[in-house]
């Protein structure tokens, strides 16, 4: 396995627990809007309508989430083709989705850091690649 770049373990390692904790607060978001629903002993339709609206909306919300935490995943030496297998996607499919991220795009390269705020404040890029 190639050797990571130090400032991108230290990103990889400090965004990792950021990015989850996102994905987890969407994914929990959309569960809760429909348990409301599910709890009632009736519900009004207009109500349904509305939870599930906004279910689809966390869960999109949540899409996006899981492409920042992919690519976080790349930049701390996950290969496209390994998180592809492991996700059951083409790697083609998965650089479509990674595509416009730094994190995924600065994987491999010499980086440096330019922020001395703490990598989880949910900067995307406080890094440069060196020239």
């Amino acid at each position: 396995m190639r050797r990571i770049d130090p400032v991108a373990a230290e990103a990889a390692q400090q965004l990792l627990p950021f990015r989850a904790r996102a994905l987890a607060a969407a994914h929990s978001d959309a569960v809760e809007v429909l348990q409301s629903i599910a709890r009632a002993r009736e519900a009004d339709v207009d109500d349904a309508l509305q939870a599930l609206v906004a279910a689809r909306e966390a869960r999109l919300r949540a899409e996006q989430l899981e492409r920042d935490l992919a690519a976080t995943l790349v930049l701390g030496r996950v290969s496209v083709t390994q998180l592809a297998r492991a996700l059951g996607v083409h790697r083609v499919t998965l650089q479509n989705r990674l595509e416009g991220r730094p994190e995924a795009h600065a994987r491999g390269e010499d980086l440096e850091r330019v922020d001395v705020a703490p990598w989880d404040r949910g900067r995307v890029e406080p890094w440069r690649i060196r020239e």
